[in-house]
């Protein structure tokens, strides 16, 4: 037996077809019958919706957002889904070059430094560090990692918070008229080895399950730059010298550090917990 609501469904559909053929034709369309009042009824509907869609996030909107993505939802995100984004590793000397000239933050333009380290004790954090203004002091931001987390991996999962932090102020500036929206990112990284992850996930996402917990940690990164890429927001990873004095990447390697001392009891997987660690420095725990 057919559903009545697929009926109905039909019905309308058709309907439709056949007031495009009279317009085609030149022909007045129907007015007045029930099926034009529930097309009419529909497209309110559908007009309001992207009314609500243009419209700027609510606080109760930006927590529910903020909110960590069970793996489900970040797997279904996924689909029919590459990395959308650049990704540079020039010679050693040319890169250190271009991010000794990162000294100065262009308007429209955000940049991040991001690290990975592995203690001795095998305990394992990843930092990013940025800074709005050439003005304004670094900032620095420390998650907690697996132990015994390979360095390259902590590599690939410090430029993915990268890109969602990315994500994050792009979509804050949506809300804010006097904020112009950044019009690209640029993350540095000092591992080729996780920038050779991000060029295969511009073609394929099988290399997520090479990573441990790659699609809850590395896959909410590819669905922001994808996001990026959509508000027209260009996005490159570009390869820097590690340890050459470069003070961005110096701020990465300190905040990837703090968050491998930092040290939680209770690791559950797919769960955000933050805690204060040392000097007041805010660290979390990724997973």
């Amino acid at each position: 037996m057919v559903r009545p609501s697929l009926i109905s469904r039909k019905a309308r559909r058709a309907h439709t077809r056949h007031q495009e053929d009279l317009r085609q034709q030149g022909l007045p369309p129907c007015k007045g019958c029930h099926l034009c009042s529930l097309a009419d009824i529909h497209e309110i509907k559908k007009k309001a919706r992207e009314r609500d869609s243009d419209a700027p996030f609510t606080p109760q909107q930006q927590q529910r957002e903020n909110k960590p993505c069970s793996r489900s939802t970040i797997r279904k995100n996924l689909r029919n889904k590459l990395f959308q984004g650049a990704v540079v590793v020039p010679p050693r000397h040319v890169a250190h070059t271009e991010a000794m000239s990162e000294g100065d933050v262009e308007p429209g333009r955000l940049v991040f430094w991001t690290d990975g380290s592995r203690a001795d004790d095998g305990s394992c954090g990843i930092g990013v560090a940025y800074r709005s203004s050439p003005e304004a002091a670094w900032t620095e931001r420390s998650w907690s990692a697996p132990r015994s987390t390979q360095t390259h991996v902590l590599e690939v999962y410090a430029i993915s918070k990268a890109l969602e932090m990315a994500w994050d102020r792009c979509r804050d500036d949506m809300g804010m008229e006097q904020r112009p929206r950044p019009s690209s990112v640029c993350i540095y990284s000092d591992c080729a080895g996780a920038l050779e992850y991000f060029t295969r996930f511009r073609h394929t996402l099988t290399g997520l399950k090479e990573l441990p917990y790659g699609e809850e940690l590395v896959g909410p990164g590819i669905i922001a730059a994808e996001r990026l890429s959509v508000l027209n927001v260009a996005v490159k990873l570009q390869y820097v010298p590690g340890h050459s004095s470069i003070q961005g990447n110096t701020h990465a390697h300190r905040a990837a550090r703090k968050g491998a001392k930092f040290i939680v009891e209770k690791r559950r997987a797919g769960r955000i917990m933050t805690a204060v660690g040392a000097k007041g420095a805010r660290n979390q725990q990724i997973i």
